[in-house]
């Protein structure tokens, strides 16, 4: 016994005696084990106990009777005493229990509240579990070893504002009120435990059999923002249960634990209302949660708060009420777990949700709907009414998931509607999960054994059920499943607003028929997501049925990637996809069916089955093999494999911006489809790969385009065609045919051949095309007003052709038959060549850029038509055929031979260069002067080479007419008169390296000097030779007359008017005598020639030479003479070096 107070000990003797346990009055035979205890029973019916704090009192009974008062007397409102009844009588407390203090009353007998009865303390702990004495001490509040007896309350148990009350018993049953404003209520039915403290007691059990039970049909009341925690094997509650508060910052708390079953009956009030809602946990952890009276956590002016029905199975049924709504906002509802069953919240493996039950976490004047989740890993029946509405003045929709995993059957469609604002989400989540037209076997109105089974029918809901969402309370509707959504049922919605669709699957998805449609001006947002979580290889599938959303969108996934979904249309019947706001895949699959059309056909072809896209379309890769319509945008980011098929619509785009393969047989863009390359096209495949674009359809290319498909086919009747955009590259590397309309304004690569272009074509360059080593048939309309680069290849141009731009040949050649007039420029180089000649019929071409051959060795003829060339012409062979007239308003230069059979007319200076020839084939040279200053085509006409300066071992050969328009023709080269007369209108100078032949005979065949020495060929020559010069005539260098003895003796060879001047360095004629005439017009004209040793040739030597006055003539007499003919004929008159 602890030490008692002075004088206290006759107090507690005479206490003593009037406790014992005849009188069967207040608490008797007490036994001090620790601490100081003073009892005062002076006062009849009263007992008064002073005790220090943690006072141990052992009693042989403690009872109360009805209308006595027992009362701890303490230090404070923490101070506690630990009374423990040893006896073997239950405590019966009829009477009043009262304490300014905490009060323990241990009891394995059992302990009674009798109604009327009263406990009012500090805080008051009950139980028939033992605490040892050193447990309490420590405060190690473990609770084992408990008696036969049990906990029953009928009367009032209260403690003062922030006490607790606990009660520990297997068994514990509440018919009066225990009540703790603001504090906490504890009722735990266990084996062993652990209570943590009496300030804020949590409880730990070790030992809990299914059997220890607590039932309330009274009332548990923690109001002020207390909690309550109950715990037992099994609870059953037909009672109130409050936590309400009344102040704003503090809200209340309910557990309802049990392992077994928790049963709230109809008459069960539960609920921590407030002005915040506070939280409700009802929990089965091993059994049923069965729920048909009110669950309640509302906040009267802010959001409500959270209720969770948890459990093995969570029923709802009769009338049953779930609400935690809120004014300011709906709260949270979880029945049978947390979202999609994830996070560690308790998953039911069923859920039963009656017809005449209600759920509602709705935000009641403003703010947003709360949360209502009713999730079962088996079978989820719902048949009541769940709602999370936005509020009254304004907010949005809350979310709703109603998902049973392997079964699930629903009635009706829940609310997430908002009076002022957009609709909320409603979440459906099973395994597996069918769209159909009927509800299979749903019972409403099953009761007891059979709410808990797994549905025969699997997943499957009424598409009416999701069109009653989305017309109804708007927002949106995903349809999850972790394996596969199967659609086969039309959803036509008359919604309005935009509203969201969305389809989850953890394999795929496949509409197999039906559809969706939303009609009239009203949308839907809707989102195909296959492999939502990136563990199969699923995708989805659109085998028939129409999609119409309006103007909303349709985003296509799967795996964890935003926009990363495979879209497949199979071909078993036409496809028909709406969206406005677009179609956003990763993968599009379309595979429809055969072409209809048979044989060969100018129009588009057409597949029996096909797929419409109206919206803009974006897909990462667009794998098609079939017809694609679409009055939208299309853009394929990364691949797009294009095996066969058709692609049409008005108005549209088709963008790529990734890798495209065409890689055989006949694909087709129509209408006013414009397809927009910024990736790469790689075009191949085998024979007769077709590309056509028909209507007003086209190909824009601002990437790179790559065709190397064998016998290829750009073709179609559109008035758009093929665009090569600035920056974009086009490489050809086989044969290739263009046939329509083609605008290049980046690059074209022609890297092999033949490239072609049809009859009907039209192709304008206005970039840059480089032909290499191959050939290039244009038959069709060629413009070209940027760069057209032949390297080594040839193009022949049998079209209406245009240069506005710049030709330039680097080897190679081109042909054009056709007139017209060019802007631009020509520029040859490396031998290259050109051939102007009018195919069908003479024509007349106009050249207003300059034609350049910077190093001296192209070529350039002109055959049947008129060529009029404005500038000047630089060149390294020329040729002019008999039916073609040649002007040049500027200089001619030519490097190398130079060969006209009909007419050039030269308005500037011509200049024959280097060592090539001029020969005049019958043909008439008209020029203002005329240099023939060597090299290896030399003809120059210009003043400036008078000096004959440039000098080399030219040629100018012909049997033509020469009109030298005055100015003066200087020879530092070769000039051969084999028949006809050259009539110089100017003044002619030969310098000391200039060669002058003169041809007299009748019809025969004459040779002179090869390439090797003087570029000399074989003519024909028909028409004696002579040199008639209207000026001056100065000579130097060589000369060389042939007479074949016919005729007369060979004199007025050579002409002139103003004089002849000069001496030659060698004389070579043939026969022996030479002689010229230089009396031509009997105006006394000087005949210099200087002394007879000028006129001596080395092989053979100049023998006599006689002066005869009579007739003015020097003749001179040779042994011998003959010319080597190391040159040849072509049989024509045509010098063998000239090309075409």
């Amino acid at each position: 016994m602890g030490e008692l107070k002075q004088g206290s000990l006759l107090v507690f003797l005479a206490v003593s005696a009037a406790l014992a346990p005849a009188g069967r009055a207040n608490p008797t035979g007490p036994h001090v084990v620790n601490g100081q205890v003073v009892f005062d029973a002076s006062q009849a019916g009263v007992l008064d106990i002073a005790n220090s704090p943690n006072a141990i009192i052992e009693w042989q009974g403690f009872s109360i009777p009805a209308g006595e008062i027992t009362r701890f007397i303490q230090q404070s409102a923490d101070s506690a005493v630990l009374n423990r009844v040893v006896g073997q009588d239950p405590s019966a407390i009829l009477g009043q229990l009262l304490s300014n203090g905490q009060v323990f009353l241990i009891n394995p007998n059992g302990i009674v509240f009798g109604q009327g009865s009263m406990v009012d303390t500090a805080g008051f702990l009950a139980s028939t579990l033992n605490i040892g004495n050193d447990d309490f001490l420590r405060g190690n509040y473990l609770f084992v070893n408990p008696g036969p007896g049990k906990i029953e309350n009928y009367g009032v148990i209260h403690v003062t504002n922030g006490g607790s009350v606990v009660l520990i018993s297997p068994n514990i049953e509440n018919s009066g009120l225990i009540q703790s404003d603001g504090g906490h209520l504890v009722l735990a039915a266990g084996e062993k435990l652990t209570l943590t403290s009496m300030d804020a007691p949590q409880v730990r059990f070790e030992i809990q059999a299914p059997e220890d039970k607590v039932l309330n049909i009274g009332q548990l009341m923690a109001n002020g923002g207390g909690s309550i925690d109950v715990f037992a094997g099994a609870i059953r509650s037909s009672g109130a249960i409050s936590a309400d508060s009344v102040e704003v910052d503090k809200s209340g708390r309910i557990h309802l634990v049990a392992q077994g079953d928790v049963t709230l009956e109809a008459a069960s009030q539960t609920h921590a209302n407030g002005p915040a809602g506070g939280s409700v946990l009802v929990q089965s952890q091993g059994g049923t949660t069965l729920v048909s009276g009110t669950v309640e956590a509302k906040g009267s002016d802010g959001v409500g708060g959270t209720v969770e029905l948890l459990g093995r199975n969570v029923g709802l049924i009769d009338q049953a009420a779930v609400n935690a709504s809120g004014k300011t906002g709906g709260g949270t509802v979880h029945i049978g777990g947390d979202q999609e069953g994830g996070g560690t919240t308790q998953r039911a493996e069923f859920v039963y949700i009656g017809q005449d039950a209600q759920v509602h976490a709705d935000a009641l004047d403003t703010g947003n709907g709360g949360t209502v989740i009713a999730y079962a890993d088996d079978t989820a029946r719902i048949y009541g009414h769940l709602s999370a509405r936005g509020g009254a003045v304004s907010g949005n929709g809350g979310f709703v998931e109603t998902s049973g995993k392997k079964g699930f059957e629903l009635l009706n469609a829940p609310d997430t509607g908002a009076s002022h604002g957009l609709g909320g989400m409603w979440l459906i989540d099973p395994d597996d999960l069918t769209v159909s037209t009927t509800d299979a076997n749903i019972s409403p109105s099953v009761c007891c054994a059979s709410l808990f089974q797994t549905a025969a029918a699997g997943a499957s809901i009424n598409v009416s059920t999701i069109a009653s969402s989305l017309s109804s309370y708007g927002g949106g509707v995903t349809l999850q499943a972790g394996g596969n959504i199967t659609w086969a049922a039309l959803l036509n919605l008359s919604h309005s607003g935009t509203n969201t669709l969305t389809l989850k699957a953890g394999n795929d998805i496949k509409f197999n028929s039906g559809g969706i449609l939303s009609n009239g001006s009203n949308s839907l947002n809707l989102k195909l997501w296959a492999n939502y979580q990136g563990s199969t290889s699923g995708q989805v599938y659109f085998n028939g049925g129409e999609l119409n959303v309006g103007s909303g969108t349709i985003d296509i996934q799967s795996g964890t990637n935003a926009a990363s979904g495979t879209l497949n249309f199979g071909n078993t019947s036409s496809v028909t996809i709406t969206a406005g706001g677009g179609i956003n895949a990763d993968t599009l699959n379309i595979t429809n069916g055969s072409l209809s059309a048979t044989g060969t056909s100018t129009l588009p072809q057409k597949f029996s089955n096909f797929v419409t896209l109206n919206g803009p379309v974006s897909v990462n890769t667009l794998n098609l093999s079939g017809q694609l319509n679409s009055n939208n945008s299309i853009e394929v980011k990364n691949s797009f494999n294009w095996t066969q098929g058709v692609i049409g619509g008005s108005g549209s785009t088709l963008k790529t911006l990734g890798t495209t393969t065409i890689n055989k047989n006949l694909v087709e863009l129509t209408d006013s489809r414009t397809w927009t390359n910024t990736g790469t096209i790689n075009w191949g495949g085998n024979n007769l790969t077709t590309l056509k674009l028909w209507d007003s359809a086209s190909l824009n290319n601002q990437g790179t385009l790559n065709i190397s498909a064998y016998n290829g086919v750009l073709g179609g009747n559109s008035s758009q065609g093929l665009v090569n955009s600035s920056g974009g590259t086009i490489n050809v590397s086989n044969a290739v045919t263009f046939d329509g309309v083609f605008s290049n304004k980046g690059t074209l690569n022609l890297n092999s051949g033949p490239f072609t272009t049809g009859y009907s074509s039209t192709f304008t360059n206005d970039g840059t095309v480089n032909l290499g080593n191959y050939s290039a048939n244009l038959k069709g309309v060629f413009n070209n007003n940027g760069t057209f680069n032949i390297n080594g290849g040839w193009a022949g141009i049998s079209g209406s052709f245009s240069n506005a731009g710049a030709v330039n040949l680097n080897g190679g050649g081109m042909w054009v038959t056709s007139g017209g007039t060019d802007r631009g420029t020509y520029s040859l180089r490396n031998n290259a060549w050109i051939d102007f000649y009018g195919a069908s019929g003479a024509i007349t071409r106009a050249f207003n850029g300059a034609i350049s051959n910077t190093d001296k060795t192209g070529e350039i003829w002109f055959g049947n038509g008129t060529f009029n060339i404005n500038n000047g012409i630089d060149v390294g062979w020329l040729g002019i055929e008999s039916d073609a007239s040649v002007n040049i308003g500027g200089n001619y230069n030519s490097n190398w031979e130079t060969y006209i059979a009909g007419s050039l007319n030269v308005g500037g200076a011509y200049t024959q260069l280097s060592y090539g020839d001029t020969v005049l084939d019958y043909g008439t040279l008209t020029a203002s002067s005329v240099t023939v200053s060597g090299g290896l085509l030399p003809i120059t006409m210009s003043q400036m080479l008078a000096n004959g300066s440039n000098g080399g071992a030219g040629t100018f050969e012909g049997t033509g007419t020469v009109n030298l328009n005055g100015g003066t023709f200087t020879n530092a080269g070769g000039l051969y008169l084999w028949g006809g007369p050259l009539t110089l209108n100017g003044n002619y100078v030969q310098t000391p390296t200039g060669q002058l032949g003169i041809a007299i005979s009748s019809p025969a065949a004459y040779g002179f000097l090869d390439r090797s020495d003087y570029s000399g060929r074989l003519y024909n020559s028909i028409t004696p030779g002579s040199l008639n010069v209207r000026g001056s005539a100065t000579m130097a260098g060589s000369l060389f007359i042939l007479w074949d003895g016919f005729g007369n003796n060979p004199h007025r060879a050579i002409e002139t008017t103003g004089g002849l001047y000069g001496s030659f360095s060698t004389v070579e004629h043939y026969p022996a005598t030479l002689g010229i005439d230089y009396s031509y017009d009997g105006r006394g004209l000087t005949v210099s020639l200087g002394s007879a040793s000028s006129f001596v040739s080395s092989n053979p030597a100049l023998q006599d030479t006689v002066f005869d006055a009579s007739v003015n003539q020097i003749i001179a007499t040779l042994s011998s003479s003959d010319m080597t003919n190391s040159g040849g004929s072509d049989g024509n008159g045509a010098p063998k070096s000239c090309k075409k």
